[in-house]
């Protein structure tokens, strides 16, 4: 210590030596993975209502307009079939029953 006051511990910031910061940061983080986690499956397991069939059924049926629309490229129309078949087998799945 030369008398210089920035040299003096006593007037340097603390730092955090303890680990209870770090386990509260983990236990914030564990705790939102878990309400995120809670929230997804809270919205998948909804009960599904007439008017979300009917929302799907349209979403369906635009599918397939698109896919078939002469302006998409042959890798593009069959990328879009795909993707209507597989929401058919996910509409099926839900609602039991074909669309």
């Amino acid at each position: 210590m030369n008398g210089n006051p920035s040299e003096d511990p006593a007037t340097q910031p603390k730092a955090i030596t303890t680990k209870a910061g770090c386990l509260w940061l983990m236990l914030a983080g564990l705790g939102f993975i878990v309400l995120m986690y809670g929230s997804f499956i809270f919205f998948l397991t909804r009960p599904s209502t007439a008017e979300n069939e009917a929302n799907e059924l349209n979403a369906i049926e635009r599918c397939w307009e698109n896919a078939g629309s002469e302006t998409r490229t042959l890798p593009g129309r069959q990328f879009a079939n795909d993707s209507c078949k597989e929401m058919e087998k996910q509409f099926k799945i839900k609602f039991g029953h074909e669309p």
